[in-house]
């Protein structure tokens, strides 16, 4: 919170002051006052950046090479100015010395004859301390009006609104993952500005890179801060950035434009206190959802435990937790499944997937309830009309794809699979159909991969199948398969891959072929094969048959 050189020029005390080097250094800030009258190769140790040095050179008066290493020094140093008593006038004119000053950048000032130090360092200080006891009003200021806002249950548009009301800038509040929470400006046309600049396809990026330590980090206002230049439409812009919480990991970010005038101290002090304000209402929110998640979670535990036997039970505590269950008949079940260990980001993302999940809902289904359970949303379709098993089922389908693509497309992180359980006459049969969701969803994604949307309905054979235990399925499949597998793996063949092929296909060699993408003489040369192998021909009789037939499909449903 210190002055410029420039500024420190125009105290009426230092007004005889005369700058005769370094004149781009004039907006270097001055923090601080010191004397130095010994070599500075002694004491570099102890030029911290940001001081207003005074010297007569008195120990160096003889030494040009000296002085001109001392003004380098300095400079780099992050020293803000040099101040020569007239003593050594005479030789600071020197063409070395003003060419060392100009090229470091460091201002070289030329005090009066007759003003001594105290007065420097009087005009200098008491003019800092005023200012940043000035600044410190005001931030006590401001902060009691973001207080304000948030006392008086203001959410992220208030502060919005607040924040541009303070700084004059238009305003933009994002969670972590950049999804815009609440925009603030005068105009509508500096929304769709600040939406261009964080939609650029590097801006994020460029973020989440920086978090490994390019951020500006300004000790004297003791905030870290982002600062970005950008070539948007013709116009050359600066976009301030700051997190919300801790750099690590910020709950948010605040977007700022310098638009027509820049920045001052006292904008980003009212930002800094803003991204408090900001920080401690998404924490607020997300332990309200939190809650909310957790109420809705012991709910479902209790329904689909089986522990309301009265519809008007039911509906009572479902509306207790934001659910409407009336004339809800089936159940859809959704898992997110993330690969290369992105399950930790499930938090992060949330936001998105339900936004997704939400808007897709309102659209094409308005009258449907959701939960997220974990790593999972649970559905509960609403059907206004008494529908058949085979259109309930379909229209079932149709949501989950158009959630899944919704899903997939809002994360692009996640597989979504699904799984669709019974239609039922009553809700309170509802936790039949989630089991029923459950375990469509499971078998499904043995059977069919990840990605998969199953019905229950669907799942024929493989649903008594999966209620057998994985020892018994083991024992039934090793008899009549292992043989095969183990002549696949050595010998790099199909054999097992053509058997299923050639049941699915009702054993007619055209089709299998097809399927293979073989030719018809292959599959028979194939089949031959496998009757040798087994020693006998396990498709001759209905039984044999049957049963290698199911063994290839249980043993899709092993680990």
């Amino acid at each position: 919170m210190g002055i410029t050189v420039q500024q420190m020029l125009r105290l009426d005390a230092l007004q005889s002051l005369r700058v005769i080097a370094g004149f781009d250094g004039l907006d270097r800030i001055i923090n601080q006052v010191n004397v130095l009258e010994m070599p500075i190769t002694e004491v570099e140790h102890l030029v911290l950046g940001g001081e207003l040095v005074l010297t007569t050179f008195h120990s160096l008066k003889d030494d040009l090479e000296a002085q001109v290493n001392t003004i380098k020094k300095l400079a780099e140093n992050g020293a803000a100015a040099l101040g020569i008593h007239p003593m050594i006038a005479d030789k600071i004119m020197q063409k070395a010395i003003v060419e060392a000053a100009n090229i470091s950048g460091l201002p070289v000032i030329l005090l009066p004859p007759a003003m001594p130090y105290a007065t420097v360092f009087s005009a200098v200080l008491g003019t800092i301390l005023n200012r940043q006891s000035q600044l410190l009003k005001q931030s006590e200021e401001i902060n009691r009006e973001m207080t304000r806002v948030i006392l008086h249950g203001g959410d992220v548009n208030a502060i919005a609104k607040t924040l541009t009301g303070l700084i004059k800038q238009p305003v933009m509040i994002t969670d972590d993952m950049f999804e815009i929470l609440a925009l603030g400006s005068k105009e509508a046309e500096e929304h769709l500005f600040l939406k261009k600049c964080l939609l650029m396809t590097e801006m994020s990026e460029r973020i989440q890179f920086d978090k490994a330590g390019n951020w500006t980090h300004d000790s004297a206002l003791e905030m870290v801060f982002h600062s970005s230049l950008f070539e948007i439409e013709g116009r050359s812009v600066r976009l301030i950035v700051m997190p919300a919480g801790v750099i690590s990991d910020p709950l948010g970010y605040i977007f700022t434009l310098e638009m027509g005038a820049f920045l001052q101290e006292l904008d980003f002090i009212a930002i800094s206190h803003a991204s408090t304000a900001v920080a401690l209402e998404i924490a607020k929110q997300r332990a309200i959802t939190e809650a909310k998640r957790r109420m809705r979670s012991d709910f479902l535990t209790e329904m689909f435990e089986g522990k309301y036997v009265r519809e008007e039970d039911l509906y009572e505590r479902a509306r207790a937790v934001g659910l409407n269950l009336v004339k809800k008949h089936m159940v859809l079940v959704m898992r997110f499944d993330f690969s290369d260990g992105l399950e930790k980001e499930m938090g992060k993302l949330e936001s998105r997937i339900h936004a997704a999940v939400r808007s897709t809902i309102n659209q094409h289904a308005p009258k449907c309830n959701f939960v997220v359970k974990g790593d999972m949303l649970v559905i509960f379709i609403h059907f206004d009309r008494q529908f058949d098993k085979q259109h309930s089922q379909q229209e079932a389908k149709n949501l989950a794809v158009l959630l899944k693509e919704a899903i997939e497309a809002g994360s692009g992180k996640a597989r979504v699979s699904a799984g669709i359980g019974g239609f039922y006459p009553s809700p309170l049969n509802l936790d039949q159909s989630y089991r029923e969701a459950l375990q469509a969803l499971e078998l499904g994604c043995k059977m069919f991969g990840t990605g998969s949307i199953t019905a229950v309905n669907e799942l024929g054979v493989f649903g008594i199948l999966g209620e057998i235990s994985g020892k018994l399925l083991d024992q039934f499949t090793a008899g009549l398969l292992d043989q095969l597998y183990q002549y696949d793996a050595k010998n790099q063949t199909d054999l097992v891959k053509t058997v299923e092929a050639y049941l699915d296909e009702k054993e007619i060699f055209t089709d299998v072929a097809k399927r293979l993408f073989v030719h018809p003489n292959t599959v028979k040369y194939r089949i031959e094969k496998v009757k040798e192998i087994l020693g006998f021909d396990p498709f001759k009789k209905p039984e044999e048959r049957l049963n290698f037939h199911l063994a290839l499909k249980a043993r899709k449903l092993l680990p």
